[in-house]
């Protein structure tokens, strides 16, 4: 490697170990009861079922990676594949509730996370004199979740978990849009896809897509000048899918009337079915409606492409000359302008909230990100 030019930096590194997790809420591995009343006479009811055979939630984390600098380091970087397998998980194993509670803390089963990160930094320009100079840095990141074992499978919260499935699986009534003719609600009757129905209750949930992204990452570009300086930071996340879990809430369709809690967004008031022959996702809105077609059912209806892409952060500065503070006794002395998400792009159009969600994929009620702007002056003595 002495005599070869062409690689300034070249490392292959690898880890792997083992820790706990005891993440669980207080006393839950006990048979708890909690205070109660029954016809204002004091008691006691059960609350939570005893486990004494609960054990630490294991992880096994592993990753080996490549750093690597080529051309004196004027392109650098890391590709990593990392994987982490966890066993004994630590979660709700839900029973029947004819023994009192749905469900009881019990180590059920095991997941294994895997993916690749790749990370690069170029200098595309040497500033030398103080002339034009060009950084860039870029890293994207991808994951992949798969349920290895578990008991049995677990349907709760809006996810369906089963051996083979992701964790992040959503589950729920698949939403047909509104029959044009009266503009009611309609929804699938299963999985298929073939029949539709306008009574909720005769729509059944099935797989809608994972909350967990493809792809992740971000690109910073760094550009100076003489005394002139900008840079701009773009994030973006592609493949996952988000669920408004306030949606049902947030759209009342006016079943609810004009309550605080029951608004809508100006999305679907603007875009609501108004009369036969109108095609549209967003059904009429009737005041006070009871009737099984408007509805505002938890369904597909609240789910979204998660796609972004957003300018998140953008700097302009200018360095002041030493020859005109140094009278001053000022060191240095910087005037810029910085602006946060000042652009976002989306591919679902309906989505109201901040599309930068947990990794539970709810919304949650999320509101947009500010906007803002600021100049500032940073001064050194």
């Amino acid at each position: 490697m002495e005599n070869q030019t062409i690689f300034s930096e070249l490392r292959l590194r690898s880890s792997y170990g083992v820790n706990g997790n005891q993440d669980i809420g207080n006393f839950a591995s006990r048979a708890l009861y909690n205070s109660a009343s029954y016809d204002n006479a004091p008691g006691l009811v059960f609350s939570n079922y005893g486990n004494n055979l609960l054990t630490w939630e294991k992880n096994k984390p592993f990753n080996i990676g490549l750093d690597f600098g080529v051309f004196k380091n004027r392109l650098s970087g890391t590709f990593e594949y990392y994987e982490r397998a966890t066993s004994d998980l630590l979660l709700n194993r839900p029973i029947s509730a004819t023994n009192g509670l749905t469900s009881f803390t019990d180590n059920v089963g095991a997941i294994k996370n895997t993916g690749l990160e790749l990370e690069l930094n170029s200098i595309n320009l040497p500033a030398k004199n103080k002339g034009l100079g060009w950084t860039t840095s870029f890293n994207i990141s991808t994951i992949k979740n798969k349920i290895t074992s578990l008991t049995s499978p677990i349907i709760s919260g809006g996810y369906n978990r089963f051996v083979g499935g992701d964790y992040y699986q959503l589950y729920l009534v698949g939403y047909a849009g509104v029959d044009p003719t009266n503009g009611e609600s309609l929804w699938y009757t299963d999985e298929t896809k073939s029949q539709t129905t306008n009574v909720y209750g005769s729509a059944k949930q099935f797989n809608q897509g994972s909350a967990l992204p493809d792809f992740f990452g971000g690109l910073t570009n760094n550009f100076t000048y003489k005394g002139f300086s900008l840079s701009f930071q773009i994030n973006f996340n592609l493949g996952n899918k988000i669920y408004d879990n306030w949606g049902a809430s947030g759209n009342s369709d006016g079943s609810q009337g004009f309550a605080p809690t029951a608004k809508m967004p100006r999305y679907a008031y603007e875009n609501r079915w108004k009369k036969p022959g109108d095609v549209t996702l967003q059904p009429k809105i009737v005041y006070l409606g009871t009737q099984s077609g408007p509805s505002s059912q938890g369904s597909t209806r609240f789910l979204y492409d998660g796609d972004y892409i957003r300018l998140r952060d953008i700097t302009f500065g200018y360095q002041l000359p030493t020859k005109w503070i140094q009278q001053a006794k000022i060191a240095s002395a910087r005037i810029y302008f910085r602006a946060n998400n000042l652009l976002t792009y989306l591919k679902d159009e309906r989505i109201s909230f901040d599309p930068e969600v947990g990794i539970d994929g709810l919304a949650d009620k999320n509101i947009p990100v500010y906007r803002t702007a600021l100049i500032g002056l940073d001064i050194k003595f």
